[in-house]
């Protein structure tokens, strides 16, 4: 972490004055040497601390080499896009849509989510074709192929559209935990409007976990899906003889009836639910 001079704090607070007063657009001027980079990675920092996001443009390799280095100093996990360069931009959301990179070959998919369009969107950002590519790798860590399928595969597309839910217009409202005011939350969003306590910021956690990569063909999709289906099967038994009548669909032995309705006993017992006493019919 940089510590900031005193002139670089009062150039944020002018900015923030200058902002809070209406000013959509302002201008940060200052001379050379007075550590205008510093002051911007302060910014970013104050906004990333608040779950926000940052884009900084510069039209130099040099200024955005010598930012990167910064923001790695103040501890402000970034990317950056720039022809060449090696760093794994992971941001997240920011470039789902509305983003031409054309020469982009690989998308990590990190984020989970039932919307189809966001899927489609995100992976097209490197299907645009380039002459300097013949294909795209496409890294799915969210399992967004097992809910929405393959980005080439054959999709009905209609106009009729689904009929949304009306959203509740009432604010939200929350509770200071110093003086226990109610406060709307989107009018006031960082300190209660009463006595001033500043709302904590939640800090999200980062699990890391070693996987193997597998590559997803129509044929592994397909033993995928076939096993989802038997677990599916599986779940639909509640007394014995479901799976004795599901064991002898399948072609298995007596005793993996027994086996599995032995298992879910034991599952209902740890988790506190009646056992159905229970005897086979057959």
């Amino acid at each position: 972490m940089i510590d900031l001079r005193p002139y670089q704090h009062g150039a944020i607070g002018n900015l923030r004055a200058s902002i809070g007063a209406g000013n959509n657009r302002v201008l940060l001027q200052a001379a050379t040497g007075a550590g205008k980079t510093i002051i911007a990675c302060e910014m970013i920092r104050r906004a990333t601390d608040k779950s926000k996001r940052v884009i900084f443009i510069a039209h130099r390799k040099e200024i955005i080499h010598q930012t990167s280095g910064k923001l790695d100093a103040f501890g402000i996990d970034h990317g950056i896009i720039m022809a060449s360069h090696g760093r794994v931009n992971n941001h997240v959301g920011l470039f789902i849509e509305g983003l031409d990179v054309p020469a982009a070959s690989c998308c990590i998919l990190a984020r989970p989510t039932k919307s189809l369009t966001i899927y489609l969107q995100a992976v097209g950002r490197v299907m645009r074709p380039h002459e300097s590519k013949t294909d795209c790798i496409i890294l799915d860590c969210a399992g967004l192929t097992y809910e929405h399928g393959f980005v080439d595969d054959h999709r009905e597309w209609t106009l009729n559209g689904k009929i949304k839910r009306p959203k509740d217009d009432a604010p939200a409202v929350h509770i200071c935990e110093e003086c226990f005011a109610a406060y709307s939350k989107a009018q006031h969003p960082h300190e209660c409007p009463e006595c001033g306590f500043e709302t904590p910021t939640e800090q999200r956690e980062t699990k890391h976990a070693d996987v193997d990569m597998v590559e997803l063909t129509k044929d592994v999709m397909a033993q995928i899906r076939a096993k989802r289906i038997k677990r599916l099967e599986v779940g639909k038994c509640k007394t014995l003889d479901d799976f004795i009548e599901l064991g002898k669909l399948r072609g298995y032995k007596a005793g993996w009836a027994y086996i599995k309705w032995n298992e879910r006993k034991a599952w209902l017992q740890s988790h506190g639910y009646a056992v159905p006493s229970e005897e086979a019919t057959a």
